[in-house]
């Protein structure tokens, strides 16, 4: 049976995949059915009901060793996640576990009261714990040795309850005072790689030193990124100084043979700035037209390739392009998403050579901006999947000539809801003809109104998925609990019934339209072969 050659499964309910945990559920699937997945993926499930369902159902399949939770933000009690947790822990061989499924607002974690033996690597993304529970979690997972998660400790009276031996590597998003950080150092006596991520706190290079001396003695691999605002914005680049000199010690270049960089934005008005390990050891990078940066490495140069960077986030305020250069300097190889605001001059060519592992860009921009830039830059994207375009106020043709062969998503709406723009019919007209519209699966836009909506879903061939915002729609937020919703009624009286349409429940002004594009298409195919009349098409 194929069911017992699958060794992997993913379930996603995102923009792309509506609804597939429920149709796999609903067609009589159950996860112990999979006796030979080793790895399982749940992504955008926001139904903790449908998690734990699931998640409950691999208790005792033999081979399941990893499992990811991506994206589910789920609003639930402690109750709730206390179940949640108490199911992940009894998967009776789970060995790596990720877990991004809590809202900020609702994140701090709580440690099942299930012990695991098998798991062995744990990352917690964008979750909450203090001391207290982290003590717990290495009571219910003794024989973890990595952790990736944030810790959040405020309080004196927050404690570990005994000395962990069994952790060797951390990596950490730290918030609380430096006497609890030096605390929790001290009980991981194994402790030997730790990447540490800190703000609010400040130690210059001696205090570190003291601190490692005394808290981490048997560490052998340390990086770091400490987020701080300067004392005095009008001596940045004094306090810089002083600063890099701190980390110019025997310690740092010889016993432990590190360099540091501190970046910092040159402003009258920004006090932020940034002091990390090179290389740089983390997976987000943000900087801007006026970063300046010192490091005490004699050869900075070694250290430009910022290889571990993932997501980058570039931003240029500059209204014109007479100082064409960009003062940062550094190579990102292998970043997926890639975030420019406004305009970007012909050196970040030179910062971005190659972008053959980019699948998401977006670019917010302005009156100024070149779209010739832009078509550089896909030029050089091959795998390039989701191409996003907000501040779109004065909207140019040339935005309807750009091309690229690989992007299948666009998304060209105001993430935050302010200066919206409008597609109108002629607008949408000239989307549908362009390259980048025949070849769209997935279309984020706002539109003028709901005939738009329409034609859009008829007239791109291979559009899937449709998440518009009318500027018609007169929904008011009291629909949900009357079960009246005029404009969804409407779509569902004109569109194929074929069609999947809801307004978003977390994002209520979107409608999300999931589109049989294979019916769509064989119509098309049809109406083009009548149309044609010739000899081959018959």
């Amino acid at each position: 049976m194929i069911i017992d050659r699958i060794i992997s499964l993913n379930l996603s309910d995102n923009d792309e995949t509506s609804h597939l945990p429920v149709f796999f559920l609903s067609h009589g699937y159950t996860l112990d059915q999979f006796k030979y997945v080793q790895s399982l993926s749940l992504n955008s499930i926001s139904s903790i009901g449908i998690i734990n369902k699931i998640i409950y159902q691999c208790r005792h399949l033999q081979h399941l060793t990893h499992l990811y939770i991506i994206k589910c933000y789920i609003y639930c009690d402690d109750k709730g996640k206390l179940l949640l947790m108490n199911n992940i822990w009894s998967i009776s061989k789970l060995i790596y576990c990720y877990f991004d499924c809590f809202p900020s607002s609702n994140n701090a974690f709580i440690a099942s009261t299930i012990i695991s033996q098998s798991i062995e690597y744990l990352v917690m993304k964008n979750i909450k714990c203090d001391l207290n529970n982290l003590s717990y979690l290495f009571q219910c997972t003794p024989n973890l040795r990595r952790l990736h998660t944030t810790i959040s400790c405020h309080s004196q009276q927050e404690e570990l309850k005994n000395i962990f031996s069994s952790i060797i590597s951390l990596k950490l998003i730290y918030l609380g005072s430096i006497d609890s950080m030096k605390y929790l150092f001290q009980n991981l006596k194994n402790l030997s790689s730790l990447t540490l991520e800190t703000s609010g706190i400040y130690l210059n290079g001696y205090e570190w030193e003291s601190f490692l001396t005394e808290a981490l003695p048997q560490i052998k691999r340390f990086r770091f990124k400490m987020n701080f605002n300067f004392k005095h914005i009008n001596n940045q680049e004094e306090e810089v100084d002083i600063l890099i000199n701190s980390f110019s010690t025997q310690y740092w270049v010889e016993i432990r043979q590190q360099y540091v960089q501190c970046d910092w934005i040159s402003s009258a008005t920004i006090s932020d700035a940034t002091i990390y390990t090179l290389p740089y050891a983390f997976e987000k990078f943000s900087y801007y037209d006026n970063t300046c940066s010192k490091s005490t490495c004699p050869n900075v140069v070694d250290f430009w390739s910022y290889d571990r960077v993932h997501t980058v986030k570039y931003v240029n305020n500059r209204l014109n392009l007479v100082k064409d250069s960009i003062s940062f300097r550094g190579e990102f190889p292998n970043v997926y998403h890639l975030n420019l605001t406004f305009l970007f001059n012909n050196n970040i060519l030179s910062v971005y050579p190659l972008l053959n592992q980019l699948t998401k860009l977006y670019i917010s921009l302005n009156d100024q901006f070149d779209y010739s830039q832009l078509q550089h830059l896909l030029d050089r994207s091959a795998h390039l999947y989701s191409l996003g375009l907000s501040k779109l106020t004065n909207l140019r043709r040339e935005l309807f000539q750009i091309r690229s062969t690989s992007i299948r998503r666009l998304e060209l709406i105001e993430k935050n809801g302010s200066d919206s723009r409008f597609f109108n019919d002629k607008e949408c007209i000239a989307l549908v003809n362009s390259s980048l519209g025949r070849q769209c699966e997935v279309l984020v836009i706002d539109v003028e109104n709901e005939t738009v909506i329409l034609d859009l879903t008829k007239n791109i061939v291979n559009l899937r998925t449709l998440i518009t915002r009318c500027k018609n729609d007169r929904w008011n937020g009291k629909e949900f609990s009357s079960g009246f919703d005029e404009l969804v009624l409407w779509l569902h009286d004109h569109l194929p019934s074929t069609c999947l349409i809801n307004r978003d429940i977390k994002h209520p002004y979107d409608i999300r339209i999931w589109v049989d594009c294979k019916q769509r298409q064989d119509v098309h195919r049809t109406l083009t072969t009548k149309e044609c009349g010739c000899v081959e098409c018959g």
